[in-house]
């Protein structure tokens, strides 16, 4: 008895550690996710322009070299944050996390974005809402830097079984090779993130213009099929 008192402040103690820890994590997360990640965007569209208007000049080939670094920038930060729950999932549930998205994509990107949301949304899993969250950020992220849209529309459906996200935007439009092309990890991993929750996601080109992204998934996880017993 006398040894278990002895050990109790100690394992407290440790406990509080484990929460620090947890939430200087989470702050760094959202620094990275919510700063860096968004300000790192906002250079690649101030970019954009420059190329064009230095285009055969000097600054062309330095210009071009800040580009690339800044794209494989992206890339290193999208590796390190990976799987990782963003904060805005924490104690908030996936709808409120979506609208969030939209309103700093809205501010930080330049995206005139309006967000509707039909249903209520149910208790979800970790994996569910993250992958809602990510679909939704990759797109974002890709019409703000390639489809030159001017109306941003983000539709979320709750429904008994399912869940269907939709982004529309009035752009160019997404091209008919695009998951082909080298460099679109981000579209091929949104899919393959979607298809391991059962779900599907689809890209279509809009009539009239601009893109839809549409992923819909199941509430509940697919069966896991069970192995036959060898005899």
């Amino acid at each position: 008895m006398a040894h278990h008192d002895i050990l109790h402040p100690a394992a407290r103690l440790q406990h509080r550690l484990r929460l620090e820890r947890a939430v200087e994590r989470r702050r760094i997360l959202r620094e990275l996710h919510d700063e860096l990640g968004q300000h790192l965007t906002a250079v690649q569209l101030m970019l954009v322009p420059l190329l064009k208007e230095c285009q055969n000049g000097p600054l062309q080939g330095p210009l071009q070299q800040v580009a690339a670094l800044v794209d494989r920038t992206v890339a290193a930060l999208r590796r390190v944050l990976g799987d990782q729950r963003p904060p805005l999932l924490d104690g908030r549930g996936a709808t409120a996390a979506l609208r969030a998205i939209g309103q700093d994509s809205s501010r930080n990107l330049g995206l005139n974005l309006s967000v509707r949301v039909f249903g209520s949304e149910p208790p979800v899993s970790d994996a569910l809402a993250l992958a809602l969250y990510r679909v939704a950020q990759e797109a974002l992220t890709n019409i703000a830097r390639h489809a030159r849209a001017e109306v941003v529309r983000m539709r979320l459906r709750w429904e008994s079984e399912h869940v269907t996200l939709v982004l529309e935007d009035d752009g160019v439009g997404l091209p008919a090779d695009a998951l082909a092309r080298r460099g679109c990890f981000g579209l091929r991993g949104m899919r393959e993130r979607v298809a391991a929750l059962g779900g599907e996601l689809d890209f279509s080109r809009r009539r009239g213009g601009g893109t839809c992204v549409c992923a819909r998934l199941p509430l509940r996880p697919p069966p896991q099929p069970s192995r036959a017993a060898h005899p």
